[in-house]
């Protein structure tokens, strides 16, 4: 036993497994102090009733623990590297417990990591399974490296489970590591600087904590009776590795959601956030693209999948791909990132009203145009047979509201009417856009329903004249059928589950068709 203790100048102590050193009472800054010097620990070393704990100092200053270390009763650190030490380590497989600390960190760097200063844990590390006022784990003031591949329980019940100060230190939980926080995840020590977080093991957060600034990355998980809350930044994977991240309890992020994309296969080529909770979404989505990879049109990234999905990306930035346009669509339950086909055209509406005079004006405009050469407007009896009546112009190239109108006046009184613009590009491709269509006064079995509340973002109803037996099909951007039914102007028809976009609501009885579109929000 003793009251203090110092190595120094590359001197070692070394306890065997049957060895007990006691440290009581020391009034010196560090109970044990490794200034130079270093010792390997494969008995017990216990400190109680002192200022600060152990202090490694100077250059090459060493703890290898196998035994057991225990500090209790400490006002100030449990373990701290100090500022200016050079090649500084701590390595322990086996037990080592600060109790009873006061309000500073347990265990804390006060050097950087560009000083080679780092520790590792491939055992068990507790705190305050008693009490500990002060944060757990303190990176910095300067920064800090900490890698653990073990089990670490911070159960105190006063600051933040991990810290970091003025250079963002480095938390990294391996595949193999489990952090169990008895106190809120983050937590800013000195001066509110960023703490990265590599979590590639099970991280479990039983203590709700303030949203910080974190800096999360890796393909672990996070559990526990609290949600995961940060405000800085999410980056699924680590460096050009895809990967996906598991909140299990809940999630949310109002800094920024950074994405890579290397193929279709989430986790392993492309990154992706999931969780069998609550995911509320804000803030900034960045997506980059890696290994090469270019994604053609029609390709979507499932993002973020969970149980329930709350609030939306305010900002969404998308690599320029030639040829390709993204879209960000929203469920219930996840985010998908879409590598959709550059529209030549952005048509916004187009319309078909029958005028006094046995004449149809048809109106259109555009948001944006590419290479447009103009319009060939298409007519049809029965919407199956087409000729073209006509042709009207294009702006070319625009970025700009374009609005545009043709008159048919080859009409009979009697008939139904169906048209359709073809879009023609200048190289000669060309696009359709929706039928609209005009009906005869005498033989209108449907007149033109409209879908009410429109937006809606839950359960919508047809009004309008609609036979008992018409049919109402409703399709997504993509084309895809997401509704097919009686179409029935006495009951709600239920969209609360679909994506949020432009839907074309088709509403058809013999020969007769209708057509509205629909815009679902969230």
């Amino acid at each position: 036993s003793a009251k203090s203790l110092t190595i120094s100048n590359e001197a070692s102590i070394t306890l065997d497994n049957s060895a007990n050193l006691q440290i009581d009472g020391s009034t010196s800054t560090y109970a044990l102090t490794l200034n130079g010097g270093f010792i390997n620990m494969f008995g017990a070393l216990q400190i109680t009733n002192c200022q600060s704990g152990i202090g490694l100092l100077g250059q090459s200053s060493s703890v290898t623990n196998t035994g057991i270390i225990s500090v209790d009763n400490h006002s100030g650190y449990g373990l701290t590297i100090v500022s200016g030490c050079i090649d500084c380590n701590v390595v322990t497989s086996s037990n080592m417990s600060f109790d009873n600390g006061s309000t500073f960190p347990a265990i804390f760097f006060g050097a950087g990591v560009t000083n080679g200063n780092i520790i590792i844990n491939s055992g068990t590390i507790n705190i305050g399974a008693t009490a500990h006022v002060g944060i757990g784990i303190g990176l910095g003031p300067v920064s800090g490296y900490f890698i653990n591949g073990g089990t670490i329980n911070i159960s105190n019940s006063g600051g933040a489970g991990i810290s970091s100060g003025f250079i963002p230190g480095t938390f990294v939980n391996s595949s193999t590591g489990i952090v169990n926080f008895g106190a809120g995840l983050g937590g800013n020590w000195a001066g509110g600087f960023n703490l990265n977080l590599q979590n590639d093991g099970q991280i479990n957060i039983n203590k709700a904590g303030t949203p910080v600034s974190v800096v999360v990355s890796g393909t672990g998980s996070f559990g526990g009776s609290e949600a995961f809350s940060t405000s800085n930044k999410v980056s699924p994977g680590s460096g050009s590795n895809a990967g996906c991240l598991l909140f299990n309890s809940g999630y949310s992020n109002s800094g920024t959601t950074n994405i890579k994309l290397g193929g279709t296969i989430q986790c392993s080529e492309y990154d992706e956030l999931f969780g069998s909770t609550t995911f509320d979404v804000s803030g900034t989505l960045n997506v980059t693209l890696i290994n090469g990879f270019v994604p053609t049109a029609g390709q979507s990234f499932t993002i973020i999948n969970a149980a329930t999905r709350t609030g939306f990306f305010t900002t969404t930035n998308y690599p320029s791909v030639p040829g390709i346009a993204w879209t960000t669509s929203y469920t219930g339950t996840s985010v998908i990132a879409n590598a959709q086909a550059v529209l030549p055209v952005e048509m916004v509406d187009f319309s078909a009203k029958q005028l006094d005079n046995n004449e149809v004006l048809l109106e259109w405009q555009t948001a944006s145009e590419l290479d447009n050469s103009g319009f060939a407007i298409e007519k049809s009896p029965n919407g199956a047979h087409w000729e073209e009546i006509g042709f009207v112009e294009g702006q070319g190239n625009s970025q700009t509201i374009n609005h545009y109108q043709f008159m048919d006046k080859s009409i009979h009184e009697s008939s139904t009417n169906y048209y359709r613009l073809r879009q023609i590009d200048l190289d000669g491709q060309a696009e359709f856009s929706e039928v609209v269509v005009v009906y005869s006064p005498e033989n209108q079995i449907l007149t033109k329903p409209t879908l009410s509340p429109n937006p809606t973002n839950g359960h919508f109803k047809l009004i309008g004249k609609l036979p008992s037996d018409a049919q109402l099909t409703v399709y997504d951007n993509f084309g895809r059928v997401v509704m097919n039914c009686a179409a029935n102007d006495a009951f709600h028809l239920d969209a609360s589950k679909w994506e949020s976009g432009i839907y074309t609501a088709v509403i058809s009885h013999a020969n007769e068709v209708s057509v509205c579109r629909l815009v679902k929000q969230d």
